[in-house]
């Protein structure tokens, strides 16, 4: 479910429940002014027109004695009854990133050649190009060392997208602070997750810079009570949304990549209709 509200006189809080409890894909817009509407609707139904897979899950099978999945980061995805990651629908040029925490078990000795397998994964669904059920497997391996290599290289993917689960997280505690009141407590907590993304070592990737800008942005509508109610609210909760899913909006387009193509090229058809009719309106006049 994609709900939308428009201007400042709107229950975000509501809309932004009916499409997080509608399943894992559904998205809240929040439409500041008229032009947003068509690059908002564009957005909307261009990723809802492009999906390649449906009913989408995640299974996790961790391998080996003493081995098992501690816990999924971020709140997002719920699972099901065999404990898959339910993703929901996917949208052409798709990413999701689902970060997993492995609980090992203490090794008598090193093991490095070969790494012992840890875990097993099947992405599971309904390809609809094919209009058949498909699935996709592929095992982890984690070398077990006696010590760390010396400099141990960061890996940057997977921070920048520890960054977005937990921008996402200060988003929601942001909203929740200034809901009960504490809007400069929100505000803090903007600040706070701003310091530590830029301090980590992804802080300078695209993604990273997009969060921080977003962070810096949102921090502006937390300034009083009064701008907090009329869009820091909306953006928040929007943004945070956008980010759990990994789901751009008409407000960051670059964000993420899904359903891009289909999104761009209904949002170029939209707006040269608009303006055909705006051209036709003004000959009319003459």
């Amino acid at each position: 479910l994609y709900t939308s509200g428009f201007g400042a006189d709107h229950n975000e809080a509501c809309l932004r429940n009916l499409a997080t409890g509608s399943g894992s894909s559904g998205l809240y817009y929040y439409i500041k002014t008229p032009d947003d509407i068509p690059t908002a609707f564009a957005d909307a139904l261009g990723g809802l027109t492009s999906v390649v897979a449906q009913n989408v899950k995640l299974s996790l099978e961790a391998v080996g004695t003493g081995v098992s999945v501690k816990r999924v980061l971020g709140s997002t995805y719920t699972r099901d009854a065999e404990g898959s990651v339910v993703l929901g629908d996917l949208f052409a040029e798709d990413e999701k990133d689902v970060l997993v925490e492995l609980q090992l078990p203490k090794l008598r000795a090193p093991q490095t050649d070969p790494p012992p397998l840890v875990l097993n994964a099947t992405l599971r669904g309904f390809n609809v190009p094919r209009s058949a059920p498909d699935d996709v497997a592929v095992s982890l391996a984690v070398a077990r060392p006696a010590s760390e290599p010396a400099e141990q290289p960061v890996n940057t993917a997977l921070d920048e997208q520890r960054n977005r689960i937990m921008v996402a997280e200060a988003m929601e505690e942001a909203t929740r602070l200034a809901d009960a009141g504490n809007v400069a407590a929100g505000r803090a907590e903007l600040e706070r997750i701003h310091r530590v993304v830029a301090l980590s070592p992804s802080g300078g990737t695209d993604l990273s810079n997009m969060l921080k800008a977003q962070c810096v942005e949102l921090q502006g509508h937390y300034a009083d009570a009064s701008k907090y109610r009329m869009v820091g609210s909306k953006m928040s909760r929007m943004h945070a949304r956008s980010h759990q899913v990994q789901r751009s909006t008409h407000m960051s387009p670059e964000a993420y990549t899904s359903g891009a193509k289909r999104k761009a090229a209904l949002k170029s058809s939209w707006a040269s209709s608009f303006k055909s009719g705006i051209n036709e309106n003004d000959s009319d006049s003459d």
